[in-house]
């Protein structure tokens, strides 16, 4: 049982930062498209989080998705300059 309630808490958490990356992005640049919106709602958390990161330095949704967000690997997640 604490398997299923473990997926749960898991799908959540994603379901989450999606929906906030989304919020984020739309008060940014506007419409994300449907492409990018369907990507970020199927991501795994992991994705998110680099996503969630990269936004900060973000100019523009290519900056995180690339050309072409349904077909192009995400970049790197960058971490702290040293």
């Amino acid at each position: 049982m604490s398997t299923v309630a473990e997926q749960w808490k898991v799908e959540g958490r994603a379901q989450g930062k999606a929906e906030t990356l989304l919020r984020q992005l739309e008060q940014r640049f506007g419409a994300v498209p449907e492409d990018t919106r369907t990507r970020i709602l199927d991501a795994p958390v992991g994705d998110l989080d680099a996503w969630l990161d990269a936004f900060v330095s973000a100019s523009s949704l290519d900056d995180l998705f690339g050309n072409g967000a349904e077909t192009q690997a995400m970049p790197a997640a960058r971490g702290p300059s040293t």
